[in-house]
């Protein structure tokens, strides 16, 4: 499996918002450019006090941080929103096709094989998803996956 290469920041934002619903993803949007946008919003008081200067700095520095961000999260929480009902749409998509229906699930039960090899317990006859015997038949223990005894097919 591949490294993911490294991400920034916003990309992170939205791929944590966007496990949210939409909804909820929106509903950040709008709370954090309200939140934000009263906090840069509020006058700036500046000391002009010889030692008290550089206390003073440290709101401005957070009021100017705050006046981006009240533009750049919610334009990163709408991103995700997007990014979460395309996901879920898919989700759902996929879930109610009918091509998607599994073939195994489709196939009577009705043929079973005297006893597992391992438990003695009943056979079903079940199809190879992987591997070399990929689509071939073979008869695999009813209990499994705590059993995992199989009998060739004939």
């Amino acid at each position: 499996m591949a490294r993911r290469g490294r991400t920034s920041p916003a990309e992170d934002i939205v791929t944590v918002v966007s496990m949210l619903p939409w909804w909820a993803a929106l509903s950040l949007a709008v709370v954090s450019y309200f939140l934000l946008h009263a906090y840069a919003g509020q006058p700036l008081v500046i000391s002009t006090v010889p030692g008290q200067i550089a206390s003073s700095m440290v709101p401005a520095v957070f009021k100017g941080l705050a006046s981006a961000a009240q533009y750049i999260l919610p334009l990163l929480f709408s991103v995700a929103a997007v990014v979460s009902w395309v996901k879920r749409n898919k989700a759902a998509a996929s879930q109610g096709s009918p091509s998607r229906v599994k073939p195994q699930a489709a196939q009577p039960v009705a043929k079973q094989a005297a006893s597992c090899p391992i438990c003695s317990g009943p056979m079903v006859l079940r199809a190879a998803k992987r591997g070399n015997n990929a689509g071939k038949s073979f008869w695999g223990c009813s209990d499994y996956p705590r059993c995992k005894g199989t009998r060739a097919s004939e």
